[in-house]
């Protein structure tokens, strides 16, 4: 799973330092090398417990290599204290990784690759999740608390309903389900709309209906009831789960309004 935002944060800054982070890996790999600031092993116990790296011309391979390990090469104690803070990017810091859970070079990787495909790889980021229904909750949970409201169409993914009437709801999130296809189903959004309402969440096409929304309506009445996010910083984030027609079909995020754009990478764009 996985979603991209438009929305100008420290996601954008990891585009800016994400180019040159794995060339500054290797270059510390080389320089710890070169200073001997690590002593070489000598005994046969010492050996077993150290890994050794391939040259730096490993990383030139034309397919990026899947990384498998959960934690990465430091220089010393304060360069892990440093990356552990996470100051910089949603990936990577400028000089490394350093542990999987918060990212890696294969997650940057195809992360970078979809937010390239739905066309914020220069004005947005992209975050990738172990599920479908992880990366949808995780997009929900970041911006709904007690006392919000959110609008779904009732057709949403049976999992995301699921979510809804079984947890969110229980938070204390008010929730309205509205018919959101065809024309009028931007009308329909508008109507539901309140002075609380944080997520207004679209379904297109649906699954397994294939009901369509018209984005570009939604978009517009939102726009019109709270401003642009421009003009607006706090409107209600405007969410699509658009994984029935992939960034091939459908780039919700060139939609003026649009804020968000959920994919579940198992589905149609996994070629499932």
């Amino acid at each position: 799973m996985a979603f991209a935002t438009t929305h100008r944060s420290t996601l954008a800054l990891s585009r800016q330092v994400n180019k040159n982070a794995l060339k500054s890996l290797t270059a510390t790999r080389q320089l710890s090398s070169d200073d001997k600031k690590h002593a070489t092993p000598t005994s046969f116990a010492t050996k077993c417990a150290s890994l050794y790296h391939p040259s730096a011309g490993a990383n030139r391979g034309l397919a990026p290599p899947i990384y498998f390990g959960s934690t990465y090469l430091l220089d010393d104690a304060d360069h892990g204290a440093r990356l552990h803070d996470k100051k910089e990017a949603a990936y990577t810091d400028q000089d490394g990784f350093v542990y999987s859970r918060w990212g890696s070079p294969t997650n940057e990787a195809c992360a970078k690759q979809i937010g390239a495909l739905e066309g914020v790889d220069q004005r947005g980021g992209t975050l990738l999740f172990g599920s479908g229904m992880s990366g949808i909750t995780s997009a929900l949970m970041s911006a709904l608390k007690a006392g919000d409201h959110a609008v779904f169409p009732y057709t949403v993914y049976g999992g995301t309903h699921e979510f809804i009437k079984e947890f969110a709801i229980h938070w204390g999130i008010e929730v309205d389900f509205i018919d959101a296809a065809g024309e009028n189903g931007p009308e329909a959004y508008k109507a539901a709309l309140r002075e609380n309402t944080k997520v207004v969440y679209c379904e297109t096409p649906a699954n397994p209906t294939c009901r369509i929304t018209d984005l570009k309506g939604v978009g517009r009445v939102v726009d019109e009831v709270y401003g642009t996010r421009e003009e607006n910083p706090n409107r209600p984030w405007v969410m699509v789960d658009g994984t029935f027609a992939t960034p091939y079909h459908q780039r919700a995020l060139d939609i003026p309004g649009v804020d968000v754009s959920i994919q579940s990478c198992t589905k149609y764009l996994g070629g499932h």
